[in-house]
């Protein structure tokens, strides 16, 4: 059992080590690499759109979002039908947008569970209204270059491994030295009596 609360522990730091490790590049990732909008814009945006104006096929403004660099715009039309322009950046633009002043404007199909599309024709007329509106007024109209993100520092390098230093011989204090050549001659004159009595043992 406790070896499986531990495995079960190591599991968990893990995942979170990678939820860690993800987030930041998952935030990178969403962040868009052109130029967004410029905050304040929504009065020149509205003007660009049409709001509150007659539009072709009946056509008028239900709703618009600034999404940073996009900006997505609803038509409520004649017949319950609707219609939804894209307005981005040049830059950004599919090869079906048509550039009109700083933006570049694109149809699109309304959203999920919404009214049905323009004809054609129709939703090619909307489209030719607004990109006029967006040359008359784009003047007021500004793009932004996004502040550059914010990336951890590196982490440090990790010291190099130091190599143990060899033991060295220490030097014998003066009193370690004096008890030490006592001792020696205290063994040298045992040694030596030693040899002088067994030589007068001697017949």
């Amino acid at each position: 059992m406790a070896r499986a609360g531990h495995l079960a522990a190591v599991a968990g730091a893990c995942a979170l080590l990678l939820l860690a490790t993800a987030a930041p590049a998952q935030a990178a990732a969403a962040e868009p690499q052109g130029p967004v909008i410029a905050q304040g814009q929504d009065r020149v945006i509205e003007t660009i759109l049409g709001a509150g104006a007659e539009l072709p096929a009946g056509c008028r403004l239900a709703g618009s979002e600034i999404v940073r660099a996009e900006v997505v715009a609803d038509y409520l039309c004649q017949g319950g039908r609707g219609q939804r322009l894209l307005l981005r950046h040049p830059s950004a633009a599919t090869q079906d947008a048509r550039q009109a002043g700083p933006l570049a404007l694109a149809l699109a199909p309304p959203a999920a569970g919404g009214p049905p599309p323009l004809a054609p024709a129709d939703a090619a007329l909307l489209l030719d209204a607004i990109a006029a509106r967006s040359l008359r007024h784009g003047a007021g109209f500004r793009w932004r270059e996004p502040a550059p993100s914010r990336s951890a520092p590196p982490p440090a390098p990790s010291p190099a491994p130091q190599r143990p230093e060899p033991l060295r011989p220490r030097a014998l204090s003066p009193y370690a030295a004096v008890t030490f050549a006592f001792a020696a001659a205290s063994v040298a004159l045992a040694l030596a009596a030693g040899l002088i009595r067994r030589r007068r043992r001697r017949p």
